[in-house]
């Protein structure tokens, strides 16, 4: 609860008042500007995912249902291959944790997240 709070509150300053200390209240102006200024991005960001929610359910639905009523050769396959875009994020950060140089910023804080998983 309280992080959400803390972004609400961040929503309605200025950029800097957070860092600074000096609270800068500037209401919804943000979320104008923001609207405004990346319009595009928030219109591809909701076509994509209108897309993708459909292609979910045209495909979902009728997979789940023949995985829960009728037997299938290939089931524990399918399961698997329904299950792996989870653990898509664990795959990359160790893949590209075997190819960093050590002295790279990136790996530290990979290693910081591998271990406290």
């Amino acid at each position: 609860m309280v992080p959400m709070l803390n972004v609400l509150f961040i929503s309605v300053t200025a950029g800097d008042s957070y860092i600074t200390g000096k609270i800068v209240y500037v209401g919804l102006d943000n979320f104008v500007k923001a609207i405004t200024q990346y319009s595009s991005a928030v219109k591809n960001s909701t076509i994509l995912t209108l897309v993708a929610a459909t292609v979910d359910l045209i495909i979902g639905y009728p997979l789940a249902y023949l995985l829960a009523r009728k037997k299938i050769y290939f089931e524990n396959i399918i399961r698997a291959l329904m299950v792996f875009p989870y653990f898509g994020d664990l795959y990359i950060s160790y893949g590209v944790m075997e190819h960093v140089p050590p002295w790279r910023t990136i790996r530290y804080l990979l290693q910081y997240v591998r271990s406290n998983i």
